[in-house]
């Protein structure tokens, strides 16, 4: 897989702050879920998602008030000037169609399911003196060249967050990656375990954060920027958020036909 720093297509509108949030995890509770196979923390309070994300709604002819390829910057933000790619090409008829957490939408050519089931992870809460469990439903599809890896990932339901120890946060430290073991560098595939992957610049919140279209509704959009210690090789997961579908939608190495795909969702309700 080849490296690719190039500005993804799509219409971004930008953000000027991002919220973080910690969370206190027990380590007593984290090994006794671990026994258990599944993942377990404390309730710390307040929500975890540094904030109320801005509310998901129907954009416009299914775009945002902003010219195409331009990203708009927030209040106390300066503008990061013209995207260096047009905006996506929309998908060609034929699609494969997929349905999935109250969402329709089409794969390219090519494109299969790789697996689809349900996952959860667990809350445990002092107050009650027993564990929340949140389950959530996993989809992995991917083109026949990044097989077997998700060439894109779903996530619909109680959402996890970072190393499966929260729930999701928006604009947070690498929500996306939800195991304890840190990632392999996948410009090997897996092939270079003792390559680490770690955040450029040493900051686990993304570089980009906004809202961006999916379908005819926008999703909070987050992209992080992460680089294999060893090998040098870069790449960016972006995620969009759809906080009234309980959706999340995962790209972690960039596929080129990923912003075609999310012109296609339609939504079941609304």
């Amino acid at each position: 897989m080849q490296t690719q720093q190039r500005r993804q297509g799509g219409t971004i509108i930008s953000l000027g702050t991002r919220g973080r949030v910690g969370a206190a995890v027990a380590l007593a509770l984290a090994v006794t879920a671990l026994a258990v196979g599944t993942t377990a923390i404390v309730r710390s309070g307040g929500g975890g998602s540094g904030g109320a994300p801005p509310r998901e709604h129907a954009a416009p002819s299914g775009h945002l008030a902003a010219d195409p390829g331009q990203v708009v910057a927030g209040p106390g933000t300066a503008p990061t000037g013209p995207a260096t790619v047009p905006p996506p090409p929309v998908p060609d008829d034929g699609g494969v169609p997929i349905d999935f957490g109250g969402v329709t939408f089409e794969l390219p050519e090519g494109w299969t399911v790789l697996n689809r089931d349900v996952r959860g992870w667990i809350e445990f809460d002092p107050v009650a003196g027993y564990g929340i469990e949140h389950p959530y439903n996993n989809l992995c599809v991917s083109p026949p060249d990044v097989a077997p890896f998700c060439g894109l990932q779903l996530w619909h339901g109680d959402l996890p967050g970072n190393e499966g120890f929260g729930p999701w946060e928006d604009h947070g430290d690498w929500p996306w990656h939800q195991e304890t073991d840190p990632p392999f560098c996948p410009d090997r595939l897996g092939s270079s375990p003792t390559d680490a992957v770690v955040p450029v610049d040493g900051d686990l919140g993304p570089v980009d954060s906004g809202i961006a279209p999916v379908g005819d509704h926008t999703a909070v959009y987050d992209r992080w920027a992460v680089e294999c210690e060893v090998s040098g090789f870069t790449y960016s997961p972006r995620t969009w958020h759809l906080p009234d579908s309980q959706i999340v939608i995962l790209d972690m190495y960039g596929q080129p036909e990923t912003d075609s795909i999310l012109q296609t969702f339609r939504f079941a309700a609304g």
